[in-house]
């Protein structure tokens, strides 16, 4: 959340790890830019802009199963798609991971 307000407001604090260039900017980049939008727009309220990251990292994480889904059957077929789909669903760390927006 700090690379957004450093980038597209203007404010916010930078860590080492950015000065650095430890981090990468890209995946801070996906969410930043249609939060430019969203300010270019005027509509970049506190609501917005705490809401759109998690529902822009809830797509990413759907289009992940469904592609996963789809490469699966094409490599091993629909019995072990499923299974795949099943452990990937069932797995408590991408439980935890996915909703979470790491800006």
């Amino acid at each position: 959340k700090q690379w957004y307000q450093r980038r597209v407001r203007g404010n916010g604090h930078l860590t080492w790890e950015w000065q650095e260039g430890l981090r990468s900017w890209l995946h801070p980049l996906l969410f930043s830019l249609p939060m430019l939008v969203l300010k270019l727009l005027g509509a970049d309220s506190a609501y917005l802009v705490v809401l759109f990251p998690r529902l822009f990292q809830a797509l990413l994480c759907f289009a992940n199963d469904v592609l996963l889904y789809r490469l699966v059957v094409k490599l091993y077929g629909h019995s072990q798609a499923n299974y795949s789909v099943i452990m990937q669903l069932s797995s408590w760390y991408l439980f935890y991971v996915s909703p979470r927006p790491l800006i």
